[in-house]
């Protein structure tokens, strides 16, 4: 009886270091997992808030505008089929001629004021969220934030005025959105937008 008993003492004893290793291991595996999970959910944060406050919604108008500088191309290749070269001695048909020109031109200066505010909502974001920008876009949204600027003070509010030629032609062309701001946005948000979804997916 008493053997007994010391056996079954002596099993219990060399069973439990068995039994901790195992609870170790669990307990490991456990915060090893949760772990992973803590930094996959903030990764998805930051990657939503990106998306939802920054890529998202400049995307949006970046996109917005390489459909709208499509158009107004369109719309002066239309005025220089249309009007370029055309005179007439009839006056009547000529004043004609000149108020249509007008009218197409204007057409094409309503959509480019539609692009420039499509640019001044991409200021405010920027403006904004900078800090949900990757350090890679940081030069191009920069550069856009610059000929924005030049964009206000140089042609809105007249700032060139009286300056020498040569130095207003140093200053270089001031653009109204390049079109590798349009591209790296757009591969920037479809990047995010895979990421987000591969995140989503993972096992853990």
């Amino acid at each position: 009886m008493v053997q007994n008993v010391m056996a079954t003492a002596a099993a219990l004893l060399s069973g439990a270091p068995v039994f901790l290793s195992g609870a170790l291991v669990a307990t490991i595996v456990t915060l090893f997992i949760g772990g992973l999970r803590a930094r996959r959910d903030r990764k998805i944060a930051w990657l939503q808030d990106q998306l939802r406050l920054f890529y998202g919604p400049i995307s949006c108008l970046t996109n917005q505008n390489g459909q709208l500088f499509k158009l107004i191309e369109k719309i002066h290749d239309e005025h220089q089929k249309s009007f370029s070269g055309q005179h007439t001695d009839d006056e009547t048909r000529q004043e004609s001629l000149v108020k249509m020109s007008e009218h197409t031109i204007g057409l094409g200066n309503l959509y480019a004021d539609r692009v420039a505010k499509n640019n001044a909502r991409v200021i405010e974001i920027i403006d904004t969220h900078w800090h949900l920008a990757d350090s890679a876009d940081r030069d191009i949204l920069s550069q856009f934030q610059l000929e924005y600027i030049r964009y206000l003070t140089e042609y809105k509010e007249g700032g060139t005025r009286g300056v020498p030629m040569r130095i207003v032609l140093e200053l270089g062309p001031i653009f109204f959105m390049r079109p590798e701001m349009i591209s790296r946005v757009d591969a920037a948000f479809q990047e995010k937008q895979r990421n987000l979804h591969k995140e989503r997916t993972h096992w853990w």
